[in-house]
């Protein structure tokens, strides 16, 4: 059985792209479209560190804005596995469950 990591509140990419796998379980695109958010947010994430680099005299800035798109991150984050639990393919230990064969 395929177990979703958290580390420090925030899916790992290979928890994020098992669920992206999965995402075909429910007929609507919820699943997907928080996933793809997920993606903007971490994308956010790194432009921000490089700013924070690039413009080192607006380094606090940045530091805030990556703080805020971290924040974002874990809420989104227990947002999908929420919903993941909710519609029945993972369990309350964060295990995918197999699909119906």
């Amino acid at each position: 059985m395929t177990t979703l990591d958290l580390e420090n509140g925030r899916l790992t990419d290979d928890s994020v792209e098992t669920l992206r796998q999965h995402t075909d379980m429910l007929a609507c695109q919820c699943p997907g479209k928080l996933l793809e958010i997920l993606d903007s947010i971490r994308s956010f994430t790194d432009y921000s560190n490089s700013c924070i680099v690039q413009y080192p005299a607006d380094a606090q800035t940045h530091v805030w804005l990556r703080t805020a798109a971290q924040n974002l991150d874990k809420l989104l984050c227990g947002t999908v596995m929420q919903l993941a639990r909710m519609e029945g393919f993972v369990d309350d230990n964060n295990q995918l469950i197999p699909r119906a064969k």
